[in-house]
């Protein structure tokens, strides 16, 4: 709780442009500061309940982000940017993925904020008391990105010694995933 309220108080920079504002890097931080994001990550899976409870948490926090310094918009993050940059840091993959590089989850449309907090929570409620390798099998599920699927896939393949589960899923990938994706598929599988 202390650190879901001192959220108000993370001041992050952005490290360049184009780019994003990090709520979890202490670039632009005054030395000693403490950064209740950095905190609730190190927390890990126990702090997932509580930052699902804020993704639509509107309230300003004091970090910035924006597309080039020399352009006059600015996006001022929010609790529930935080809350969605700290959850991809400790979930197996992450369910929210930017489109462009000034795009942040507080100004997505309304229905895909809706989506993806959805998706998070089943996989939260379907992960309970569950494996490592269970977690992970269950993020492929939710039918992440891309990247974040070969990542998963990598992982339980060559990490986790599951690599004809892995040829198995991929098979499964190809037949519905965009033909523009199927060469990244086609790559982990040889």
């Amino acid at each position: 709780k202390y650190h879901i309220y001192h959220l108000r108080d993370v001041h992050c920079y952005q490290f360049s442009q184009p780019g994003f504002c990090s709520v979890l890097s202490s670039f632009g931080q005054k030395k000693g500061e403490s950064n209740s994001a950095i905190a609730l990550q190190k927390i890990g899976e126990d702090a997932i309940p509580a930052l699902i409870k804020i993704l639509n948490d509107r309230r300003p926090i004091r970090s910035i982000g924006y597309w080039r310094n020399f352009v006059p918009e600015r996006v001022i993050l929010r609790y529930q940017d935080a809350a969605i940059q700290i959850l991809n840091s400790i979930m197996p993959t992450y369910f929210y993925r930017r489109n462009s590089t000034c795009a942040y989850f507080s100004i997505e449309e309304e229905s895909a904020r809706e989506e993806i907090i959805s998706s998070i929570q089943n996989w939260l409620e379907k992960s309970k008391g569950k494996s490592e390798v269970e977690k992970k099998w269950l993020a492929v599920k939710e039918n992440p990105g891309i990247y974040q699927l070969i990542e998963l896939l990598h992982d339980l393949a060559f990490k986790h010694n599951q690599k004809d589960e892995v040829l198995n899923e991929l098979r499964r990938q190809l037949k519905f995933r965009d033909p523009i994706q199927q060469p990244q598929l086609s790559y982990l599988m040889c």
